[in-house]
């Protein structure tokens, strides 16, 4: 009976620290979003403390985040890490450019940031085509389809919206 009382005290101050946790590891996003508001830099151009350290621990805090979200809740899967997973490879990407790839001369392409970047891609996908599947049930493949035609559109309207200023700032032909 004792455990049953004191039970319903810990999961408040489980929740107290878990929202204190998120709320300090939102405030490094929040000041790089500061950060590059004009004006509030006193140099243009590229800056090691702000587009370098709190930039790459903004997208750390962001897997974070979300890696909190993720132990805060009593079922986890394999599938609700992908996320915090795929955002930290991506943060990962970002600290191998900032310290490896950016200071060097001539900036090999494709790097092994590069790698990290395009890595982030497919892990999303699984966690969000898991995801949607766990939550509604067995789709249709007639409903994949549907998507992937809208997707299809979509892409094709984006692609001529933005091959003309690209043309037009080459000079070039179709």
């Amino acid at each position: 009976m004792d455990a049953a009382l004191t039970r319903p005290e810990a999961a408040p101050h489980r929740s107290r620290t878990h929202l204190a946790a998120t709320l300090l590891l939102l405030v490094v996003p929040l000041a790089f979003m500061v950060s590059t508001v004009p004006g509030v830099r006193s140099e243009q151009g590229y800056n090691l403390m702000l587009d370098g350290l709190l930039n790459n621990a903004a997208y750390e805090a962001a897997a974070l985040v979300c890696l909190l979200r993720v132990l805060a809740q009593p079922k986890r899967s394999l599938t609700s890490f992908l996320l915090p997973a795929a955002l930290a490879v991506y943060g990962g990407g970002n600290i191998v450019w900032t310290v490896f790839i950016r200071p060097l001369e001539v900036q090999p392409f494709p790097s092994s940031a590069d790698v990290l970047f395009l890595a982030f891609y497919p892990m999303v996908f699984v966690a969000l085509v898991r995801s949607v599947r766990r939550l509604a049930g067995r789709m249709p493949a007639s409903l994949w389809l549907d998507g992937l035609v809208g997707g299809l559109a979509i892409g094709a309207v984006l692609s001529a919206l933005a091959i003309r200023p690209i043309l037009s700032a080459d000079a070039g032909s179709w």
